[in-house]
């Protein structure tokens, strides 16, 4: 049986959040202001999830994708336009089962996900220090990864926190990042990664 959650949501245009990650946007939206508030004020958390397309202003269901993450709200700035400068702190993974509010503010009912068991242990040590030495080599190639990032990566234990942690840093398209967030078994997740980290390296 399904345990849903009901919770405020934010459509989230041009960016996407990984668990783990620390995600700094704007709002602008009226029903996103509202749903920031409401979260703050309930003290709880909400579901951020990116939109297929940015330009869409009153996004359906059918206009964001499946799955996106629950999140903490760390900081709230109110700008003198209007807009609230967000920082979130990225929780778990969830699927978007329906939409049931629009006003005042997005509220969906979502699935949290649980991440799955891994049973080869060998086989995912071996994958995660693969992927850890992929990712050191994009490092020193791109010159994009700082030594404090590779040494904090490098104390990660769970291979699930790993995959996440990394694709942060290098995947920047969305629809990649997207790809691999609806990736649920964390080893399927770092056998992508590493194609993903390949490539970027060439």
């Amino acid at each position: 049986m399904k345990r849903l959650l009901q919770i405020p949501m934010i459509p989230l245009r041009g960016t996407s959040i990984f668990p783990h990650m620390v995600l700094s946007f704007e709002v602008g939206r009226e029903r996103s202001i509202a749903a920031v508030d409401a979260a703050v004020e309930q003290d709880s958390e909400v579901f951020l999830v990116t939109q297929r397309d940015v330009n869409c202003e009153e996004p359906a269901q059918d206009d964001l994708y499946a799955v996106g993450v629950l999140a903490h709200i760390k900081q709230v700035l109110r700008t003198q336009d209007g807009v609230l400068r967000i920082i979130a702190q990225g929780g778990r993974r969830a699927q978007l089962d329906s939409i049931i509010a629009i006003d005042p503010y997005w509220e969906a009912t979502v699935q949290p996900v649980v991440p799955a068991s891994i049973d080869d242990k060998v086989r995912a040590e071996a994958m995660a220090r693969s992927t850890m030495e992929q990712f050191e080599n994009y490092a020193t190639v791109s010159g994009r990864i700082s030594p404090e990032v590779l040494v904090s990566v490098s104390a990660i234990s769970e291979y699930d926190e790993l995959a996440d942690t990394i694709s942060a840093q290098v995947v920047r398209k969305i629809s990649q990042r997207q790809q691999l967030l609806e990736t649920l078994d964390p080893l399927e997740r770092l056998e992508r990664l590493q194609d993903v980290l390949a490539s970027e390296t060439d």
